[in-house]
């Protein structure tokens, strides 16, 4: 997850952050426990996303696949990420670098030059990384992750980001999931 905002250390300066990311569900816990209403979510969710895909083209079979491979993939991210109890040290999440460290050091696949040029961040030299284990991670899953599952991955997100407004059967499938089996909502 990329953004910008204050630098927590110096609060005249307003700086590019880097946090670990990349979930459809909403924390690691879903991923990595063994609760019974976690794992019920955890079980709908591929089949969510098969929904979600077939509503925009893709056939049973391939849906399914992708289901499963996208949930595989999030969870590896899933067991890089830090726990929620982790992310409330400001100290351990705050480590400013260089684009040039965090692409050596952390990302060699990345191109974070790019990244950020394409967002209009062209004048950032320092970011700060909030898990940088997390983007070591990222990094040896995009090299092992089969490039159809990183499209499905990517489709998936936009279709969620836009369900509103892609109409109705996408926006009441990602209410079903979203706002139902994860939140119990009945409308």
């Amino acid at each position: 997850s990329i953004h910008v905002d204050q630098d927590p250390k110096q609060s005249d300066v307003i700086a590019v952050h880097l946090r670990q990311g990349g979930l459809g569900l909403p924390q690691r816990d879903y991923y990595l426990k063994d609760e019974p209403g976690i794992v019920k979510v955890r079980n709908e969710y591929p089949h969510h996303i098969a929904r979600m895909l077939k509503l925009c083209g893709a056939d049973d079979s391939a849906a399914g696949d992708a289901g499963a491979a996208i949930l595989a993939f999030e969870t590896r991210l899933a067991s890089a990420s830090r726990a929620l109890e982790a992310l409330r040290d400001p100290y351990a999440n705050y480590n400013k670098m260089s684009v040039e460290e965090l692409h050596a050091q952390h990302t060699p696949s990345i191109d974070w030059r790019t990244v950020l040029d394409s967002q209009g961040l062209r004048a950032a030299d320092t970011l700060i990384v909030g898990q940088p284990e997390f983007f070591n991670a990222l990094d040896a899953t995009l090299q092992t992750t089969p490039i159809t599952v990183l499209r499905d991955y990517l489709r998936f997100h936009l279709l969620r980001e836009y369900a509103p407004c892609l109409g109705k059967a996408f926006d009441d499938e990602n209410f079903a999931f979203y706002g139902t089996v994860l939140r119990g909502a009945k409308q």
